[in-house]
């Protein structure tokens, strides 16, 4: 009889790093954009997509006490 286990084990170990290394490389960028009369916006490029997508957006005081 012959052990696969620790082959089988690899093998998931590996596709498991490959996945990770997928999901980082396609991960969008955030950006935090604070203007002067104090609005602000999160901003998310989706690298997959190759779009720019505004996240939230306000006041920076609505912001600070909503949280």
């Amino acid at each position: 009889m012959i052990d696969t286990t620790d082959q089988q084990h690899k093998q998931d170990n590996i596709e498991e790093e490959e996945v990770k290394q997928v999901l980082i490389k396609d991960a969008p960028d955030y950006l935090f954009v604070i203007l002067a009369n104090f609005a602000v916006a999160l901003i998310c490029y989706n690298k997959t997509e190759q779009r720019i997508e505004v996240v939230s957006r306000g006041n920076i005081s609505e912001k600070i006490l909503h949280d």
